[in-house]
């Protein structure tokens, strides 16, 4: 039996016929799928809860959206099938501080299951609390303001660098303090 495979390209004023065995054929075949299949990497997978107000909820968006840009992560609504773990907080609410710190109680039992999984918390309670999230919680890999989103990429890397460092010896906290700025400062230099 014979296969043709019409080939354009091999004669531009005349389109040529190439006839190929059944045999040839399968011989591609098996070679191409003998070779050894490429491996793609796992998609990390990330959890976010959003405590607050609809600036929240945008900035988690970003999050989500900076961390797939970057490392091609997606999000996951299943807490156990998660990679990162991320809370952006909100210190309106009440008791924020108090709520924070329960849910990175349930969260350092996963921890402990999986130390690979990585841990952020950010938003306004963290800018806040970044010292006293670190001190209370050493198993947070990231602590981050809501100023500092387009760094969480950077501070992605950073816990994976310090994987094999002490919790208590990590630096996981980058800028979380608003910049001070006087009220009438800009009007002043424009006179």
């Amino acid at each position: 039996m014979s296969v043709t495979v019409f080939n354009p390209r091999i004669d531009d004023d005349a389109a040529a016929e190439t006839t190929v065995t059944a045999r040839a054929v399968t011989a591609l075949k098996e070679q191409s799928s003998a070779q050894a299949p490429v491996e793609k990497a796992a998609t990390k997978k990330v959890f976010i809860t959003t405590q607050g107000c609809q600036m929240n909820v945008y900035d988690s968006d970003k999050m989500l959206d900076v961390l797939g840009d970057s490392h091609g992560m997606q999000v996951t609504h299943n807490i156990d099938e998660a990679d990162v773990l991320l809370m952006n907080t909100c210190s309106i609410r009440e008791k924020a501080q108090e709520k924070v710190f329960s849910e990175l109680g349930r969260w350092r039992k996963l921890k402990e299951k999986r130390p690979d999984l990585v841990i952020g918390v950010g938003g306004c309670v963290a800018s806040q609390e970044g010292d006293n999230i670190q001190k209370r919680a050493p198993y947070v890999d990231m602590v981050f303001g809501p100023q500092t989103l387009h760094r969480l990429p950077e501070l992605y890397d950073q816990s994976h660098e310090q994987r094999d460092i002490a919790p208590k010896n990590r630096i996981g906290t980058i800028d979380v303090s608003f910049p001070s700025i006087e009220k009438f400062d800009f009007c002043l230099s424009q006179e």
